[in-house]
C-alpha cells in the first residue's frame, strides 16, 4: 500500500464529511498549513507538523499543539502555505498526498491550488485535492475510475495545458483522440458508463473532476 501524507489547508471543510472519509484512512504525515490548524482540532486530528507563517493560526491551537513539529517561514515570501506543504510532504517521503481544505471561498487560493496539482508531475507524488463534493486530479498519462468507486456521478475532463489530445472509453460521452482546448467545454458533465471509465491522455495534460450536487 503506498504510503500516503494527508495535507490540511486553510479553506472550507465540511466536518461531518470529513469525519467520515477519514474514518478509515491512515496519513502519515499529517501537515496542518498555517489555518489548516482549525480543520485538524474540529477534526480530532493529532498532525505531526504544522507548517507557514502562522498568520491564520489561533494562537491557542499553537499552543495546544506545542509539542508538535513546526515549520515557520516569514509572511513576506515566495510560495503559499499549501504549496510549501505538500513540498513537505513529498520530501518526507509519501508517495501520494491527499489534501482537504485547499477549497473555498477565496478563489484565488481554489485556483492556485488546483494548479499545484501540477506538483505531482516534478515530484513524482500525485496531489488530489477533496471536498464534500469535488474529487480533483492531474492526469498526463492515463487514469482508470471504477463505477462503484467514483467519487461523484459526474466526471469533467478540463484541459490543463492549452490543449490536450484524450481519449475517453467507458464512458457515456466516449471520445477517440478528440483534441480539447481551454475555453471549451466539450468534456464537462460526463458519466461512467460501463465497470469502468477509463481517460487516456495522448499529449498534453488535463484535471480531472468527479462532482456531485
Amino acid at each position: 500500500m503506498q504510503k500516503a501524507a494527508l495535507v490540511l489547508g486553510g479553506g472550507s471543510v465540511n466536518v461531518s464529511w470529513a469525519l467520515g472519509f477519514l474514518k478509515s484512512r491512515e496519513y502519515a504525515p499529517v501537515i496542518c498549513a498555517d489555518g489548516g490548524v482549525i480543520h485538524a482540532c474540529r477534526l480530532g486530528i493529532k498532525p505531526d507538523i504544522l507548517l507557514g507563517d502562522f498568520d491564520s493560526a489561533p494562537e491557542e491551537l499553537l499552543k495546544k499543539y506545542s509539542d508538535v513539529e513546526r515549520i515557520t517561514f516569514p509572511p513576506e515570501k515566495d510560495y503559499t502555505d499549501l504549496h510549501l506543504a505538500l513540498e513537505e510532504a513529498a520530501k518526507r517521503g509519501a508517495q501520494r498526498i491527499d489534501c482537504l481544505g485547499a477549497t473555498g471561498t477565496r478563489l484565488d487560493h481554489t485556483l492556485t491550488n488546483i494548479d499545484l496539482l501540477s506538483m505531482g508531475e516534478r515530484t513524482g507524488v500525485p496531489v488530489t485535492l477533496l471536498d464534500a463534493n469535488n474529487r480533483i486530479r492531474f492526469c498526463s498519462r492515463e487514469l482508470h475510475i471504477r463505477k462503484d468507486q467514483q467519487y461523484g456521478k459526474y466526471v469533467s475532463i478540463l484541459p490543463f495545458t492549452d490543449t490536450a489530445r484524450v481519449s475517453l472509453f467507458g464512458m457515456k460521452y466516449p471520445l477517440t483522440r478528440g483534441l480539447i482546448r481551454r475555453g471549451a467545454s466539450l468534456t464537462v458533465s460526463n458519466e461512467i458508463a460501463d465497470a469502468e471509465g477509463i481517460i487516456e491522455v495522448l499529449s498534453g495534460a488535463v484535471l480531472v473532476l468527479e462532482t456531485r450536487d
